[in-house]
């Protein structure tokens, strides 16, 4: 309610489900980079960077009775941490003035966005109170990030979370089951759980490949220059992924609107059981195709 009323979000807006209740400010406009084949979410938005002053007169609209009640804040849009380190450290800045109660600040990070910066210039933004960082990997082989135009590579990835973990930030991060189509998703399963053994982020979640209207890869795929996987082949990938993953406390969900199987757990205490849990899906459902294909909506990642 505080942001419809309040504050100035050019629609549509996107955050994480872990800050369903926190205060959005957007301090960009759209995706720096949008160049990801398999993404509409920030198609029909013209990339545009908000200045601190701008932001904190939005702020200032707000009400003083319900500052006193935020105690999160999550910065959009869609990689809002390219922003120059000294204006997020201002807008930190501002968010302390006028939100006495927050605890701390979240954002979409693009593993380049992160390299972009200094270790130095991490620390201090984490210091200011930025906390979580919501890094969307995809996929961490680099066959599958080229074919989907998506700029970075398994070794940006590892050393951007690994830069953001001697900050002490809190990382959660998404891979896209599907995403490798037919042709790489053996390679997917595997660099990507190679990438999460490597650094070991606090959550890892996995979202199926969906096909949008306004995403270029809805029309690859009606032309056939991409094969979705079937249902099957995503769930073994899936299967694939969470088995060769070794490293140790990542709390894993895939429970998206996307996925064919909600799952939680906690990675590799729960390996064994999440593992069970999909063979016994892909028994039962072994006849079915479970690909989606729509056509509008907002989705949450």
């Amino acid at each position: 309610m505080m942001n419809e009323f309040f504050m100035n979000l050019q629609e549509p807006v996107f955050r994480p489900p872990r800050e369903h209740d926190a205060l959005i400010v957007q301090a960009t406009s759209g995706c720096s980079r949008n160049s990801c084949l398999f993404c509409a979410m920030y198609k029909a938005k013209k990339f545009r960077a908000k200045k601190p002053a701008e932001i904190e007169a939005e702020i200032v609209s707000v009400p003083a009775p319900f500052r006193g009640g935020v105690s999160k804040i999550f910065l959009a849009d869609g990689n809002a941490f390219c922003l120059e380190s000294s204006d997020l450290l201002e807008i930190a800045a501002i968010f302390k003035k006028y939100f006495v109660n927050n605890r701390f600040i979240s954002v979409y990070a693009n593993p380049l966005d992160i390299t972009a910066k200094s270790p130095e210039e991490l620390k201090a933004l984490r210091a200011a109170g930025y906390k979580n960082l919501y890094i969307g990997l995809e996929s961490g082989s680099d066959r599958v990030l080229h074919t989907m135009k998506k700029a970075g590579s398994f070794k940006d990835s590892e050393r951007a979370m690994n830069m953001a973990h001697e900050a002490g930030f809190v990382l959660s991060v998404t891979i896209l089951l599907g995403i490798g189509g037919k042709k790489y998703r053996g390679e997917h399963a595997a660099e990507s759980a190679r990438l999460i053994d490597a650094c070991a982020p606090r959550f890892v979640s996995t979202l199926t490949t969906t096909l949008y209207e306004g995403a270029p890869l809805y029309n690859m795929v009606k032309t056939g220059e991409f094969e979705m996987p079937e249902n099957c082949d995503i769930i073994e990938e899936h299967y694939n992924f969470i088995e060769a993953i070794n490293a140790d406390r990542i709390i894993y969900r895939s429970n998206h609107v996307s996925n064919f199987i909600g799952l939680e757990g906690v990675l590799s205490r729960d390996k064994k059981n999440l593992l069970h849990t999909l063979s016994r899906f892909k028994e039962v459902n072994s006849g079915n195709n479970f690909i989606k294909l729509k056509t509008g909506g907002n989705y949450e990642i």
